[in-house]
């Protein structure tokens, strides 16, 4: 199996209705317009940045029937940020990359804002 329920997944990590809820409550009440997003996946947008693999339009099918992902693609499509940063992937990237991209992986860097 891909992910065995608290093992190498936990339910927790899953937007669930209230969370999607007062997200999107957060984003209208703020108009949309926000410095820095983070969260513990990315859209795939910043996912296809950060791994080649989601180049392949077949694993990008994919990467996009996880619903925290979806979620996060809605977001990206309804907001207005500086950057938006990500853990998921346990990847980090150059300063160079960290400078030029919208989409930030973070694993063991640190960022000062």
């Amino acid at each position: 199996a891909f992910r065995v329920p608290h093992e190498s997944w936990w339910p927790e990590e899953e937007w669930n209705e209230a969370e999607k809820a007062h997200c999107l409550e957060v984003i209208r009440s703020y108009g949309g317009t926000f410095d820095y997003v983070l969260s513990h996946t990315g859209p795939s947008a910043g996912i296809m940045h950060t791994d080649s693999y989601y180049l392949n339009e077949e694993n990008l099918l994919e990467l996009k029937a996880d619903p925290n992902v979806g979620f996060n693609d809605q977001i990206d499509s309804m907001i207005c940020y500086k950057k938006w940063f990500f853990g998921h992937w346990h990847s980090d990237w150059s300063y160079e990359n960290y400078k030029t991209s919208k989409y930030v992986p973070l694993y063991h860097t640190g960022i000062v804002l």
